[in-house]
C-alpha cells in the first residue's frame, strides 16, 4: 500500500489539512479520511530533506545547516 506525503505551507492549521485529507479520500488516494497512509510535511522541512538528499553531503549528528527559501511569499 502507498503512503502519501503531502507538503503544506508552514502556517496551515489542522482544519486546512483536514480539507486536504477529505480531498485525498474523495480522489481515492486513501481508504478513509483518518487513514494513516497520508502524512503531511511542512514545506521548509521537505526543502531541507531534499537539499540534504540531493547534495550528497554526509552530516554528523548535531550538525547544523541553513536552507533559505526565497519564494514568492
Amino acid at each position: 500500500e502507498t503512503v502519501w506525503c503531502f507538503t503544506v505551507p508552514v502556517n496551515w492549521n489542522a482544519a486546512a489539512m483536514d480539507v486536504m485529507r477529505q480531498a485525498a479520500h474523495r480522489a481515492g488516494l486513501i481508504a478513509s479520511p483518518t487513514s494513516r497512509m497520508l502524512r503531511f510535511c511542512e514545506e521548509p522541512e521537505a526543502a531541507a530533506l531534499t537539499c540534504l538528499e540531493e547534495s550528497g553531503v554526509k552530516m554528523a549528528p548535531g550538525a547544523r545547516f541553513l536552507v533559505v527559501d526565497a519564494g514568492g511569499s
